[in-house]
């Protein structure tokens, strides 16, 4: 295993941020890691989205391996096994990790997470296909919704 970093916390859980890609199958015909390639920073706690029909997998905020908290979207092509940054010109959520994200109908999903500054869920919409950029946008619930 590549390891960037490996720490404790203070309620002794163990963090490992892996400096490359691996596949892991927990089960019990698991054999070994396979290096998928070379690049892409570090992180953890991120959320992924697979985009099936471009075969792109989305990478969203995470946490670095000194803890510093992302607020990007770096895109990882299956097919070239390569990164590449999505830009996501105007407004942005906030640095966070832990959070989770869906896709739903073509647009991204973003709720929660720690170290985000409100409570709030964030949709991210795609420009192109395959995606060129994509857009954040703060969701507004009607008054009363909780979430």
């Amino acid at each position: 295993r590549d390891l960037e970093g490996c720490c404790s916390g203070p309620d002794g859980w163990r963090a490992e941020f892996l400096r490359d890609w691996h596949l892991h199958a927990r089960s019990p015909a698991f054999v070994s890691w396979r290096c998928l390639s070379e690049g892409g920073d570090p992180r953890a706690g991120h959320a992924a989205v697979l985009l099936e029909e471009s075969r792109l997998l989305l990478l969203i905020c995470g946490a670095t391996s000194d803890y510093r908290f992302r607020r990007d979207v770096e895109v990882f092509d299956l097919e070239t096994r390569t990164f590449a940054p999505l830009p996501c010109p105007g407004i942005q959520p906030g640095p966070r990790w832990q959070h989770t994200c869906a896709l739903i109908d073509g647009v991204v999903w973003m709720l929660g997470g720690s170290n985000a500054l409100e409570e709030s869920v964030w949709r991210l919409e795609l420009q192109g296909s395959p995606p060129r950029e994509g857009r954040w946008a703060r969701f507004e619930p009607e008054p009363g919704a909780r979430f």
